[in-house]
């Protein structure tokens, strides 16, 4: 069950959304979500860069949002520790909640996250006038949108402890 913020956001494209050509590992391309208002939901297209260079020009700047990144080298190393792979779970868990103690979790978890290099912002939207901010898991190229929220509104005590409980699981 999605929060009321939540929106579904789809995964790259195997292949570029103009020639077709599939994306090799280690590939850069650009990604272009808009919003399909007759359908009510959103719409990525991903494009080579010698694609993106021809239809760049057609799209508006502020109609959609945009963002350049690679297509992951399959690896067979295991890059994350048990800690991470739990904190993206709990992350996972946390941001289909309304409360605002868990998505200040959320938030702190995806903060970590990033540092560690598990999942990287793609992008900041607004949402409902919430601002969100848009992560992508650098191996498996899920999306997730998360609650942009200050940290002076965080009471980082409880917070962290909450978190503590939850990794130690």
């Amino acid at each position: 069950m999605y929060a009321s913020w939540q929106i579904e956001i789809p995964r790259r494209s195997k292949r570029c959304s103009l020639n077709q050509e599939q994306f090799a590992e280690g590939t850069e391309y650009y990604s272009l979500l808009q919003r399909d208002e007759d359908k009510g939901h959103y719409v990525r297209k991903d494009f080579c860069n010698v694609c993106w260079e021809q239809v760049s020009k057609d799209y508006e700047k502020g109609s959609c949002s945009l963002w350049k990144s690679k297509v992951p080298l399959r690896s067979f190393e295991k890059k994350s520790e048990s800690r991470d792979i739990r904190a993206l779970d709990i992350l996972r868990e946390s941001i289909q909640d309304l409360n605002e103690n868990i998505l200040a979790e959320a938030f702190v978890l995806a903060l970590y996250l990033a540092r560690k290099r598990i999942i990287v912002q793609r992008e900041e939207v607004y949402i409902e006038e919430k601002k969100m901010l848009l992560f992508e898991i650098i191996a498996t190229e899920e999306m997730l949108l998360i609650p942009k929220i200050e940290l002076s509104q965080i009471q980082t005590d409880n917070v962290q402890l909450e978190l503590v409980k939850k990794l130690s699981i």
